[in-house]
């Protein structure tokens, strides 16, 4: 089972109604996981083939609960991505559980990044404030501006605006705990990149040797 619940993660299999919902909590536990650097062992990497631009990738279960799962998840997506930016253009996972392991053909894919924004006024910082307050609560409705949003002028505001406002930090404080996660998801893509890079650069010297 515990195979199958990473596959239907992975997306390689069709999610089935009776794990759907192991599906969902595994994956979401998973986005909220930061890998220490534990996770820069490559021994996983199985092969590597850059004329090809495959790689072969091996991950035992055996040793994992069900709860530890998302770990492991959120470990293989950080190696997938890696290895997408590597080159690999296609990936064969072996899933290993007590002895008996399933192999998937995976096609690595990962998050490009955003455009650098084109740079704006003060007034265009003010105003776009205004437009994203208005988006979330009926901010001119209530006369609310983004200084309010600052803590000022509070002493002056009525009770159903301070509750608005209040909704709104709650609302702000979950989605800049949301934006640190997918900056250290971005930094643990970075560090694990220059690691695999140094790991393909040491085997090859190693095969160029004939040490492997």
């Amino acid at each position: 089972e515990k195979v199958e619940l990473m596959l239907q993660a992975l997306g390689a299999h069709t999610p089935t109604a009776s794990m759907a919902a192991k599906v969902e909590a595994i994956t979401r536990a998973a986005r909220g996981i930061t890998l220490s650097s534990e996770s820069l062992d490559f021994s996983y990497l199985m092969n590597l083939d850059e004329d090809s631009q495959t790689a072969v990738l091996r991950f035992d279960l055996t040793e994992d609960a069900e709860a530890g799962l998302p770990k492991t998840l959120a470990k293989i997506r950080l190696v997938i991505s890696s290895c997408a930016e590597a080159g690999a253009s296609m990936l064969t996972i072996q899933l290993v559980d007590k002895g008996v392991t399933t192999v998937v053909d995976l096609k690595p894919a990962w998050e490009e990044e955003e455009a650098d924004p084109a740079p704006h006024t003060v007034d265009d910082d003010w105003r776009m404030l205004e437009e994203a307050m208005d988006a979330s609560i009926p901010a001119s409705a209530l006369a609310l501006s983004p200084h309010h949003v600052l803590g000022l002028g509070l002493a002056h505001l009525s009770l159903s605006q301070l509750e608005a406002l209040e909704e709104l930090h709650t609302r702000l404080v979950k989605e800049v705990a949301a934006a640190r996660m997918d900056a250290a998801r971005a930094h643990e893509r970075v560090v694990m990149q220059a690691e695999l890079e140094n790991e393909l650069a040491s085997r090859k010297a190693c095969r160029e040797l004939g040490l492997l």
